[in-house]
């Protein structure tokens, strides 16, 4: 019993290994979206979104084409934008649900991006898609006026 007693408070007093969080400066930035169908559960879906803007300072996301803006929070270590917006393919008084949880890998950012909506005609039925996320973060920003015609 000794033996197991010394055993058990050696391994107590070994400390915790430390994870460090990315600061959510290192997080926000112009990323171009690259997405994989995982789930489909209508049928059709695909991700519409071609860039994510981050701006952590502000906590919010914003994903062009569709344009949604998210809200955002670091949490363990991980950046979460959610949103509940009015759509189109949804019932009355519902709203579609979105949610990306994404981790930097380097100057990138990896994760997921899950949505869920009520379907009509019965409204009974909740349509979910998740998508494999890739964001590259773009390295030059786009021009903030029309480019000029070569003379």
């Amino acid at each position: 019993m000794a033996l197991l007693t010394q055993m058990l408070c050696a391994c107590a007093t070994v400390p915790a290994m430390s994870v460090s969080s990315p600061s959510p400066s290192s997080l926000s930035g112009n990323f171009e979206l690259w997405g994989q169908t995982v789930k489909d559960g209508c049928g059709g879906i695909y991700l519409a979104a071609r860039h994510l803007l981050v701006d952590a300072s502000a906590a919010t996301a914003h994903a062009d084409v569709v344009e949604r803006t998210y809200l955002t929070r670091v949490e363990n270590g991980r950046l979460v934008a959610e949103g509940r917006f009015a759509a189109q393919s949804s019932c009355p008084g519902e709203s579609l649900f979105e949610q990306w949880v994404l981790v930097a890998r380097g100057e990138d950012l990896e994760g997921t991006l899950s949505s869920h909506w009520k379907v009509p005609p019965s409204c009974e039925r909740e349509c979910v898609a998740e998508f494999r996320i890739l964001a590259l973060r773009v390295k030059v920003e786009p021009p903030t006026a029309p480019l000029a015609a070569p003379q």
